[in-house]
């Protein structure tokens, strides 16, 4: 079975994900089109619940684009990536899966997993499975601000 977690990046604006926003990349919509076209058997969604509305909104935009909503399954958890794989570490078990999110993300995301979990799961970015618009400004501002959050992590903080 394929079974595909993707992350939350923000929710709809005017019933679009942002891949731009206050001037950074989130990469929203790639993020939603790339989970459509990976075909998985199974969707895990996981957002925070501090903005339950990404999470419904995400669901809403896979099941308006073909995904049958018995194959979506929602998994809420604190607003912070480690804390969505503190949450999907819990509910998974002994599950294959592969964890959706942006290329920019995809170090922090994995570097979070493996802090608390040896059980392997496969990583891939977006922007692999769907190229988008590229925003250069927008990139760098995002890399910045990951690799300031790679730093905190490690740093204890």
């Amino acid at each position: 079975m394929r079974t595909l977690v993707v992350l939350a990046s923000w929710y709809r604006i005017n019933g679009e994900f942002p891949d731009v926003l206050n001037g950074m990349y989130f990469g929203g919509k790639v993020r939603m089109e790339a989970a459509i076209k990976y075909n998985a058997d199974k969707y895990i969604l996981v957002a925070g619940t501090w903005q339950p509305k990404q999470m419904i909104d995400m669901k809403m935009y896979l099941m308006e684009s073909g995904i049958a909503e018995d194959k979506i399954v929602e998994l809420p958890s604190l607003h912070c990536t480690l804390h969505n794989m503190i949450a999907l570490s819990e509910y998974l078990g002994n599950e294959d899966i592969t964890i959706l999110t942006n290329a920019y993300h995809n170090p922090r995301t994995r570097m979070f997993w493996y802090s608390i979990s040896n059980k392997k799961v496969t990583f891939i970015a977006a922007e692999s499975i769907v190229f988008p618009k590229i925003y250069v400004i927008p990139y760098i501002k995002r890399i910045v601000s990951e690799i300031y959050g790679i730093v905190q992590f490690l740093r204890g903080k």
